[in-house]
């Protein structure tokens, strides 16, 4: 069972945000799995950036990442003026603090990746214009 908070909300948008919630809850695995490999990269930037910890897993490649998740069963819907978002808050074993914030366009196409932040894109995130609005992953390191 899933229990929404929906902030935002407008009667006069009703019908987009019952049709969000609709397609988030016929999401299958496999929808979530086409990220694997932002989420990865963010494991990567993380492993990156603390190294070789005690403790800290090690994940050889995109498909093994979703075993070190553990999803929201709170999603946060939110509307930006012109779509809706639905947001999940994780858990994930490399980044306790942080945790792995994944945002879904209008209920079906992941968005955004990364660090829980509340920007429902990274160009929001970053504030900066440069980054394309569809970034589904965007490394913070100088590198990129």
């Amino acid at each position: 069972m899933c229990r929404f908070l929906i902030e935002g909300h407008d009667p006069e948008v009703r019908d987009a945000l019952v049709a969000c919630l609709d397609a988030f809850c016929r999401l299958e695995p496999a929808d979530l799995e086409l990220a694997s490999a932002h989420v990865f990269a963010y494991y990567g930037d993380v492993a990156a950036e603390v190294g070789p910890e005690p403790g800290f897993p090690r994940i050889e490649d995109a498909a093994e990442v979703w075993g070190q998740v553990r999803l929201t069963a709170e999603p946060v819907v939110q509307h930006d003026g012109t779509h809706w978002y639905v947001v999940l808050e994780n858990e994930c074993s490399w980044e306790p603090e942080h945790g792995l914030m994944i945002v879904l366009r209008e209920g079906r196409q992941v968005t955004k990746v990364g660090q829980y932040d509340g920007h429902l894109t990274n160009r929001q995130a970053f504030a900066d214009d440069s980054i394309p609005e569809d970034a589904v992953y965007w490394s913070p390191s100088p590198s990129r």
